[in-house]
C-alpha cells in the first residue's frame, strides 16, 4: 500500500507540473513517443542489454517477473556499477518489481555496457561488439532489402541569439530493390526488418564482402541526394516539435534551423537478400 500511495504522489506532482505550465500531457504525446523511439524505451533497453551481455557472455536467465543476472563474469568496470551479489534480480520496467533491482537507459550500467559495446565494434572484436554492417540470405523475404543507419545531426537557434543547440538522432533509413526504383523504407519499416528477419542460408565471405563492397563503391554515391532530403525533413520535424513545445508552455520563441549537417555519419550498412532458387 506503501508503494501504491508513493505513485500516488508522484502522479499528484507531475499533473501539478502540468497544470502550472498551462501543458496538457496528452498534446506531447507524440513527441514523447518519438523520444521514446529514438533514445530508447523499456523495451530497447531490455533488448540491447540482454543482446550485449549475451555477447560477453553474462548469463541472464528470465524470470516470471524480469531476470537473474549472473555477475560472476561481468567485466570489473561493469560489476563496480551494480550491487554487490553474485545473483541479482534485475528489471527494466518502472514501476519495478518488489526486491527487484532497476535498470534504465540512463543507469550508469547501462551506459557503461554501451560504451564497452561500442569500444569493442570500433576495435573490430567481432565476438563482443556490435557489427556495423552484414550481408544474409533469409527466405522471408521476396526481394533485396539494404538499410543504412544514420545519425542526423542539426544545428538550431533562436532568432537574434547566439547560442546554439545541438539535436542529434539515430535514423534507419533505405531501399527496396532497385534503389533507382524509388522504393525507399522508412524508419519503422527497416527497423522491424532488423529486429525479425533471420538468415536463413549460408553466405561465403567473399561473396558477403563482393555484395557489400558493390553497395558502398556503386550505389552509396548516387544515394546522397536522398539522404540529404531526409535530413532536411527530419530537421522541419525537430523544429516543429521545438515550436509545440513552446507554444504550450506560453513562450513566444521561434525557432529555426542553423544547418542539418550533412552529409549524415553512415553508422551501419545491412543487405538483405533472398534465398536463390536451388
Amino acid at each position: 500500500s506503501q508503494k501504491i500511495e508513493e505513485a500516488e504522489r508522484r502522479e499528484k506532482i507531475s499533473r501539478s507540473i502540468f497544470a502550472q505550465r498551462g501543458i496538457k500531457a496528452d498534446e506531447l504525446e507524440v513527441d514523447l513517443k518519438q523520444a521514446d523511439e529514438f533514445i530508447g524505451n523499456p523495451d530497447a533497453v531490455r533488448e540491447f542489454v540482454t543482446h550485449a551481455l549475451a555477447l560477453l557472455g553474462v548469463q541472464l536467465e528470465e524470470t516470471r517477473k524480469g531476470y537473474r543476472l549472473h555477475t560472476g563474469n561481468l567485466p570489473d568496470t561493469l560489476r563496480m556499477l551494480l550491487p554487490e551479489k553474485a545473483l541479482l534480480s534485475v528489471s527494466f520496467e518502472s514501476p519495478t518489481p518488489e526486491n527487484y533491482y532497476y535498470l534504465g537507459r540512463n543507469h550508469p550500467f547501462v551506459e557503461q555496457l554501451c560504451h564497452l559495446v561500442m569500444r569493442n565494434t570500433l576495435a573490430r572484436d567481432h565476438r563482443h561488439g556490435a557489427s556495423r554492417a552484414a550481408v544474409i540470405r533469409s527466405s522471408e523475404i521476396k526481394e533485396r532489402h539494404t538499410i543504412y543507419l544514420c545519425r542526423c545531426r542539426n544545428v538550431i537557434a533562436r532568432p537574434n541569439d547566439d547560442q546554439r543547440i545541438i539535436a542529434e538522432e539515430m535514423l534507419l533509413w533505405g531501399y527496396t530493390g532497385y534503389h533507382k526504383d524509388g522504393q525507399f523504407l522508412d524508419h519503422a519499416t527497416a527497423k522491424t526488418l532488423l529486429e525479425t528477419v533471420r538468415a536463413t542460408a549460408n553466405m561465403t565471405p567473399q561473396a558477403a564482402a563482393a555484395t557489400l563492397e558493390s553497395e558502398i563503391n556503386d550505389v552509396f554515391p548516387e544515394l546522397k541526394a536522398h539522404m540529404d532530403q531526409l535530413a532536411r525533413e527530419r530537421a522541419e520535424v525537430l523544429i516543429e516539435a521545438h515550436h509545440r513545445f513552446s507554444r504550450l508552455v506560453k513562450e513566444r520563441t521561434r525557432y529555426q534551423v542553423v544547418e542539418p549537417v550533412l552529409p549524415m555519419d553512415i553508422l551501419g550498412a545491412y543487405i538483405i537478400l533472398p534465398e536463390v532458387a536451388s
